[in-house]
């Protein structure tokens, strides 16, 4: 899997549960 990928999957929940 992609770090990359992964970062950017983190991101966006982060941003969801702001």
């Amino acid at each position: 899997v992609s770090y990359k990928w992964l970062s950017r999957y983190f991101s966006l929940s982060s941003n969801e549960a702001k």
